[in-house]
């Protein structure tokens, strides 16, 4: 399943069943994507209280599955990646137009409804500790989220260039709180490896390799998976708070913010 495909899957799930109607607790309120070793994001927090079609009136934008600030981009990519879903009443919404702290994204040119950041641009004002201004509209007016985005945290070990052999078993640590939105299973801090693709000649994530930071832990150990390449990146993800925002008509535009700090490393021959 391509990941476009799974954005599509995962958001079409939300907004029939939302992401639930509490703010917070420890108790995750869906089925994880990236939260995990796998996939990106997940469906949010909540305390189970109800949610259905109420939650989808008007106009309502979604960036559940998250919006990720790059600390190092790959050539090609921008500092800020992710899906926002735009639809009304349910349905997706025909000439929409969405941007973050004013910058425009654009529309998938197969899914209608989903934005994502144009390739290589640069979104201002986006960063730890900052808020992403998100503003969604139609030909039947506007909506707005503004997302907070966590604390700064780095990766302190491994350092950039260094050599590493498949198979090895590698320590990673950092500096910051990664932990204080986690919401386990769902929404946890994790660690992913990339490595350039040989057919496409971009980076692309190894799925499946990485590991969930479990609650309280301060390092984790990772097993550096096969490459071809002599170029690998390994990243942490750090989510923020996941956000559930009342919309004009009484709809719930909903979505978290995270961070994605990355170091590349060198594969030893």
């Amino acid at each position: 399943m391509t990941r476009w495909m799974a954005v599509a899957a995962a958001v079409g799930f939300l907004s029939g069943c939302g992401a639930g109607s509490g703010e917070g607790g420890d108790d995750p309120g869906g089925t994880g994507g990236r939260g995990g070793s796998g996939g990106r994001g997940g469906s949010g927090p909540g305390e189970g209280g109800s949610h259905g079609e109420n939650d989808s009136r008007g106009l309502v934008l979604s960036a559940a599955l998250g919006l990720r600030i790059v600390d190092t981009p790959f050539p090609g990519e921008s500092n800020l990646t992710g899906i926002v879903s735009l639809l009304r009443n349910g349905e997706w919404t025909s000439e929409g137009a969405m941007a973050i702290n004013g910058t425009a994204l654009s529309e998938n040119v197969i899914l209608q409804g989903f934005f994502e950041p144009p390739l290589d641009s640069r979104f201002a004002e986006v960063g730890a500790g900052k808020t992403l201004e998100i503003r969604g509209s139609d030909a039947g007016g506007s909506t707005s989220l503004d997302l907070p985005c966590p604390a700064e945290v780095r990766i302190t070990s491994p350092a950039p260039g260094t050599r590493v052999r498949p198979g090895e078993v590698l320590t990673v640590t950092w500096s910051g709180d990664v932990h204080a939105h986690n919401q386990e299973f769902v929404m946890a801090p994790n660690v992913q490896f990339w490595a350039v693709n040989e057919f496409s000649g971009r980076w692309a994530e190894i799925f499946g390799k990485g590991a969930v930071v479990p609650k309280g832990q301060d390092r984790i150990e990772v097993t550096v998976p096969e490459v071809d390449a002599g170029a690998l990146a390994i990243e942490l993800d750090v989510p923020g708070k996941f956000v559930l925002q009342k919309n004009a008509e009484g709809g719930e535009n909903n979505g978290i913010c995270w961070l994605s700090r990355r170091v590349e490393l060198t594969v030893a021959p």
